[in-house]
């Protein structure tokens, strides 16, 4: 054992269990956010430009440590995901500030304390080898370099930042599953406030946004809510866990309300995925001896009562969610109807650069190029862009061998959630990827795929805390 921020590690507890015992840190930690919530707001709308004060508060906590970094970033997420309705200002150049801070922190770490600082070599490793492989691609086939380097040291500062955050303070995975689960229910709970408020459905009188700036940005947030609530759910075994099923049901809601079809895809597809998935485990020796309990089948049986008794009105609601857009037709209509023309595009710019791709952060749209960038002092900073599908998206814009590289990049993510994770996480883990089958964000750090990767940072954290969690009871 030893004490990292003056937390020390316990191993004689379930992970589950630990992280929300009666009480626990739910209640403080709520309240901590609903008054930085309320006292960042009520800076940003009465006193402006000076209100983001809040974030430069944020960025200095950021600086103070390993901890304090996971905990600033985690709070960036729910500031820039957030709807303007509460955050009139955004949170504009600060969200770079707080990342680079977070970075900052690491780096240093990395090279003042590096016997206490460990780093995951080989994911390190293959971000490295990636980064090559853009600027190779900058130099020789992008028509904006500029913008291609700018978008990879967003990407790798981001990304390092949330990974190495979490992997060195793995040791405190209990107080992060009640950190995040406090988290959670804030943004579920002040989602249902927005409602009757009516600031709900600022986007579109269709889909329902919650606290967030776009419903397609809640949904694919509440699904990955709604796996790791419901994953916990299942695996606890003690009284008081209605609460990870009542949240999680209503995190399923807001799926259904937001209208994202990919979330729901995210959601369903990612728990077939971790079931599979689970036979893979090394942790346990039955790993989905879960799902034989009395409250899995006694769940089971009222879904099937439900949906006997209800099945024409069910039927119709699925009907109506799947063609939200009024497009009736299969699976795979409805995908060629809205990504459809997007992959086309892309397999095309594809084709022209089959090894290196387009460039980095490169729209498809290149004949309209100069309308997609955004640019500060005449330098094109980012551009705006809408791929919608991963894998083409990333044959696109990095060609073959940037995918084998993303691919290995995956493997190194994934194989220790599966195998030392235990079913919540591999389930978190899955429906946050999956989102990129609708929308691709793997390659963003500036929007849903910020929250993507903090949920692949906290699946990766939880990972090492059960590989060495089971290391320590085999000795």
């Amino acid at each position: 054992m030893y004490a990292m921020d003056g937390v020390i590690k316990i191993w004689h507890k379930d992970v589950d269990q630990l992280s929300e015992e009666n009480g626990g840190l739910v209640p403080v930690l709520l309240f901590r956010f609903f008054v930085f919530l309320v006292a960042s707001s009520a800076m940003l709308a009465v006193i402006g430009p000076l209100g983001q004060v809040a974030f430069v508060a944020l960025a200095i906590h950021a600086l103070r440590g390993a901890k304090q970094s996971v905990e600033a970033l985690g709070l960036l997420g729910l500031l820039l995901l957030g709807s303007k309705a509460i955050y009139p200002d955004g949170v504009g150049l600060f969200r770079w500030v707080i990342l680079f801070c977070a970075f900052g922190r690491v780096m240093w770490d990395s090279l003042v304390n590096q016997e206490i600082s460990p780093v995951p070599e080989k994911i390190l490793g293959v971000i490295g080898l990636l980064s090559i492989w853009v600027l190779v691609g900058a130099y020789l086939v992008s028509p904006v370099p500029v913008l291609t380097i700018l978008k990879l040291i967003s990407f790798v500062v981001g990304v390092v930042a949330i990974i190495v955050s979490f992997y060195r303070t793995f040791d405190l995975i209990p107080y992060w599953y009640s950190w995040f689960f406090t988290l959670f229910v804030f943004s579920l709970l002040g989602s249902v406030v927005m409602a009757p408020l009516g600031l709900g459905y600022l986007r579109t009188t269709q889909g329902f946004q919650g606290i967030f700036q776009h419903p397609m940005t809640f949904g694919p947030i509440a699904a990955s809510i709604s796996a790791w609530l419901a994953g916990l759910y299942l695996v606890c075994n003690r009284g008081g866990m209605w609460r990870f099923l009542g949240f999680s049901c209503l995190a399923a809601l807001f799926v259904y309300t937001s209208l994202s079809r990919t979330a729901a895809l995210a959601l369903g597809g990612g728990f077939l995925l971790a079931l599979i998935a689970s036979a893979f485990r090394r942790d346990v020796e039955q790993p989905l001896q879960f799902l034989f309990s009395a409250k899995v089948m006694t769940i089971v049986g009222f879904m099937v009562s439900v949906g006997v008794v209800f099945a024409p009105q069910l039927g119709r609601a699925i009907q109506d969610f799947v063609a939200k857009d009024g497009v009736q037709g299969d699976p795979t209509e409805l995908f060629e109807e809205s990504r459809g023309s997007l992959v086309a595009r892309s397999m095309a710019n594809f084709s022209v650069s089959p090894l290196l791709g387009i460039g980095f952060g490169v729209p498809s749209d290149l004949r309209r190029l100069n309308q997609h960038l955004e640019t500060v002092a005449g330098i094109p900073v980012s551009a705006s862009s809408e791929k919608g599908f991963m894998p083409s998206a990333v044959l696109e814009e990095i060609g073959v061998g940037g995918a084998l590289i993303t691919i290995w990049l995956l493997a190194l993510l994934i194989r220790p959630v599966i195998h030392w994770g235990g079913f919540p996480a591999i389930w978190l883990l899955f429906a946050s990827v999956l989102v990129n089958v609708g929308q691709a964000v793997f390659y963003s750090i500036g929007g849903p795929g910020y929250f993507m990767w903090l949920m692949i940072g906290l699946c990766y954290a939880r990972a090492c805390w059960g590989k060495e969690k089971y290391a320590y009871t085999m000795a």
